[in-house]
């Protein structure tokens, strides 16, 4: 059993107290008798010295025993009470205590286990009187948050240090370096991210002068407190930024807002449409001029023999032509522009059927019956005109003479292999004639002046899709059958993880407590100051020194002591290499899992930036940092962000318990682990376990982030060296 670093002392004295005072008694004894008597004391002495020994080990057994009845039935579930008390206290109130002991110890823990129920039921009786009095607010704040979520403008919320407070979905596509559904990274892509700089992605010194702008008009009392901006993204798009104080009431600025919108295709457009305009214009101009020059020439000269006239006829018509041409291309590039709005939105299939059915009814006369599977598919399309095509087409059916129209949507979750949409017309009878709705000229009916102004030919080739007319096999029935991309990824087999024992051995690298990027700055600020990355990899075997390979990464942020679960990064990798069984069964990734999947070296340049200016945090640390370590030579990026590890934290703040695995602490501290042994899953159990560690640390005088590696170091688990 580990007291810490060390027995205490009074513990070890009890041994030879006991044994000092008989000794102290018979030297009183000894020298306050004469020699006669002594001599004839230690003749009896020496005669019984069997016995005088025999007893002497009795009374050392019997105090040997008496010393470990107290240290297992005293000391050391005092030990372990003082413990879980904190974790009561500081981390886990549900938690009770549940150690073995003499009687007095069961009496001192059924007391603490009374008085935490009685505290327990006080917390949570004050704490839904505090819910009570908040839902309005929490209300008010959760319709904002979504109002926000969902504009269609980015936002972004920032200090005065430009520090990201709040931001939307897109203003994180507006600035980021890649699509925000990239693979990659998921909640959160390139540069945006709750505590970050947002002068990685606009350039500090537009915000400042839009800010001394802002600054000028507040001290003229001016109203117009809103500075505009335009600037270029990393992906090149020009963005229109509308830059907000956020005042306080003595008109201090506290921060500012950004207001982001995407005007690139709009600039073009514009760039476009003026050219169309100049060529149109000047085009016609020498057209025009031409035509009536020769008219003129013709009314001028009535006397004008047959052959001249016939000249000027033919620029007459020459031109006409020309201008004809010119007017048609035009039109088409104007049309062109147009279907550049022409926006497609998702739509469930549910509704799709439903409102087909209902129009079908309403418009048509018909019953239209409607089947698809458990999970209809979702459909990207722009429904107006989509509908319409369908409808169209329904009305040609019923047009041919055939009834009994069965309307069968079906895809990923659905009836089909995932990758595409089916939308088929199945009807009793002879498959459609199309050939005249694909010429490409016919507008489709219906429309709300009467007619669309999109033909069926321009609603299909939008939509990316097919359209076929065909008989069904093995039935006296054909359909019109419609095939769309699916707006869902390939359903993928069920990741189907279990539960498994630990699969990493317990080491240490003490290089980890010295990394480059450490500092004095860094080192004096508070644990509850930090902003932290809190990772996960799932690996092919134990040893990387022998070509074990990551395959998968996990990791979430935290800020401000607060899990960012909207800031994640989770990607599988393709290690190049056969997976072996036990990994298989370990981590539940199957080999087909990772085909098509990045390798390494294109995954850890975009997860450093997810970890830059962030504390890195992990348990048992050093196994994943040295599958990072050892991709630094081949790809030069290398991690210097300063480490801490859980495991370590935790034998720090509770050296009296035996195990020190993630699943272990988080019992101990009331943490539901979901997704265990999925790097993600171990990532956001090891965040949650680090929260609930820092203010038990803090009990113990571990505040600030050189404290934390120091006591790490110091602790009995820093001991096997990778």
């Amino acid at each position: 059993m580990r007291f810490g670093n060390k027995l205490p002392l009074w513990t070890i004295a009890s041994l030879f107290i006991p044994l000092f005072i008989i000794f102290a008694v018979a030297a009183v004894f000894w020298f306050r008798i004469d020699d006669s008597e002594k001599k004839i004391l230690l003749n009896i002495l020496l005669s019984h010295m069997e016995y005088l020994l025999l007893a002497t080990v009795l009374v050392m057994a019997a105090l040997g025993f008496l010393l470990n009845w107290l240290i297992g039935n005293v000391i050391v579930p005092l030990y372990k009470i003082v413990e879980e008390t904190r974790i009561i206290t500081r981390a886990n109130p549900l938690h009770r205590i549940t150690i073995k002991g003499c009687r007095e110890i069961q009496m001192l823990k059924d007391v603490i286990n009374e008085a935490a129920k009685s505290v327990n039921e006080l917390r949570d009786d004050v704490k839904e009187k505090i819910m009570t009095a908040n839902a309005k607010i929490e209300e008010e704040k959760d319709t904002l948050a979504a109002l926000i979520s969902e504009m269609e403008e980015g936002v972004l919320v920032c200090n005065m240090e430009g520090q990201i407070l709040l931001y939307n979905k897109s203003a994180r596509s507006l600035l980021s370096d890649r699509p925000v559904d990239n693979p990659l990274v998921s909640g959160e892509s390139g540069v945006v991210g709750l505590g970050r700089s947002v002068f990685a992605a606009i350039h500090k010194d537009l915000i400042v002068h839009a800010l001394e702008e802002v600054l000028r008009n507040l001290s003229r009392g001016n109203k117009g407190l809103v500075s505009h901006l335009v600037t270029s993204t990393i992906k090149n798009e020009l963005i229109r930024i509308r830059v907000v104080p956020i005042l306080h009431h003595d008109k201090r600025i506290l921060g500012f807002i950004l207001f982001l919108y995407n005007i690139t295709d709009r600039v073009e457009m514009a760039t476009r449409r003026e050219k169309l305009f100049n060529t149109l214009t000047y085009g016609m101009r020498s057209s025009v001029g031409n035509i009536r020059a020769a008219i003129e020439s013709m009314i001028d000269f009535p006397e004008m023999t047959g052959e001249n006239e016939s000249k000027f006829k033919s620029i007459i018509h020459t031109e006409t032509v020309s201008l004809t041409d010119r007017l048609n291309d035009t039109v088409k590039e104007l049309s062109e522009q147009f279907k550049v709005q022409w926006l497609l939105e998702k739509m469930s299939g549910k509704d799709f059927l439903d409102t087909v059915k209902r129009r079908a009814k309403d418009k048509l006369g018909m019953e239209l019956k409607t089947v698809s599977g458990d999970n209809p598919p979702w459909l990207n399309i722009e429904s107006y005109s989509f509908i319409s095509l369908v409808m169209f087409l329904l009305s040609r059916i019923k047009k041919a003479g055939y009834g009994d129209i069965v309307c069968t949507l079906s895809g990923c979750g659905g009836m089909s292999d995932g990758e595409f949409v089916y939308i088929d017309l199945e009807y009793p009878g002879e498959p459609l004639d199309l050939t005249d709705l694909r010429g490409g000229l016919n507008a489709l009916p219906g429309g709300r002046n009467g007619a669309l102004s999109l033909t069926f030919d321009e609603v299909i080739n939008h939509h990316d899709a097919e359209i076929w007319s065909k008989p069904v096999k093995d039935e006296n029935r054909s359909h019109v059958r419609i095939l769309l991309k699916s707006t869902e990824p390939v359903c993928p087999a069920g990741l189907d993880v279990k539960l498994r024992q630990d699969s990493r051995p317990e080491f240490y690298d003490f290089d980890l407590f010295h990394q480059a990027g450490q500092n004095e700055e860094l080192d004096n600020r508070l644990l509850t100051e930090l902003n932290f990355t809190v990772f996960d990899t799932e690996t092919t075997g134990l040893d990387p020194a022998a070509g074990d390979e990551i395959i998968s990464i996990g990791a979430i942020r935290i800020m401000n002591g607060r899990l960012l679960r909207e800031e994640i990064f989770e990607q599988l990798v393709n290690p190049r290499q056969l997976l072996p069984k036990k990994t298989i069964e370990i981590t539940g990734i199957q080999p087909e899992m990772l085909e098509g999947q990045p390798e390494i070296d294109e995954i850890l340049g975009i997860f450093h930036k997810f970890c830059k200016n962030t504390i890195l945090i992990a348990h048992n640390a050093a196994f994943d940092m040295r599958f990072l370590q050892m991709k630094e030579f081949r790809t030069g990026i290398s991690f210097i962000n300063p480490v801490l590890d859980t495991l370590l934290l935790s034998a720090v703040v509770h050296p009296n318990q035996e195990s020190h695995k993630l699943e272990n602490i988080a019992a101990r501290l009331g943490i539901h682990i979901i997704g265990r042994h999925t790097a993600l899953g171990d990532a956001i159990a090891t965040g949650e376990v680090l929260l609930k560690l820092i203010p038990l640390l803090a009990e113990k005088g571990i505040y600030t982030l050189r404290d934390a590696r120091r006591a790490s170091q110091d602790s009995y688990y820093s001991r096997a060296k990778f």
